[in-house]
Formats: C-alpha cells, structure tokens, sequence
C-alpha cells in the first residue's frame, strides 16, 4: 500500500488492522460463549499480566498520537526505536510476570 502512493493508509492499517481483529474476534467469541451459557454468567479469569499488558499499549497508542502529529505525520527512524524499546521492555516484563520472579500485587 505504501509503495503504491498511500502511505498514511498503510500506517493506518496498522493500528486498524489489530484493533479490528480484536474488537470482531474477542467481541464475535465472547458473544458465542455467552450464548451458549446463558443464563449463566461468563467467568472471567484474571491474570496479572493483563493490567502490564494494557499499560505498555496505552503508552505505545498514546505516545504515537503525541509524536506522529509531532513529526509531521511521518514514523521516524527514533520513534520506531522506541515502540521496539518499549515492545523488548514488555516482553521483558511479561516473562518476569510469568517466571513470578516479579511480583506486581496482584
């Protein structure tokens, strides 16, 4: 897409195409599960890496709506380095959640 000419598609694509798969496969299997218990209601089981996980999103969504406009609309090379930062930080984070070498609290 960004070859042919269109590069702000291709950047929207991006977050457009996760957050798709997200809302239409946990809304649509959800929405199943649901339907098949009723009346029941649906057991949700928590995990401590949840709140770790929505964290790093929302600093990664955040931090690009503040620095796309920024850059003039452009991903730069500094950017990219630190959504990779951040993504090596939480895959580190997630594995000392998981190992319970750190304990969040939870």
């Amino acid at each position: 897409v960004a070859r042919s000419g269109r590069p702000k598609m291709a950047v929207a694509g991006c977050y457009a195409g996760p957050m798709f798969n997200m809302l239409i496969g946990l809304g649509l299997a959800l929405a199943i599960k649901t339907a098949k218990i009723y009346p029941d209601g649906y057991e949700l089981h928590y995990h401590p890496n949840v709140p770790v996980s929505f964290g790093f999103l929302f600093a990664c969504l955040l931090g690009s709506l503040v620095a796309v406009p920024l850059s003039g609309f452009r991903i730069t090379r500094s950017w990219g380095i630190c959504l990779i930062a951040l993504y090596v930080l939480f895959m580190v984070v997630s594995v000392l959640i998981e190992t319970r070498m750190l304990d969040i609290g939870y």
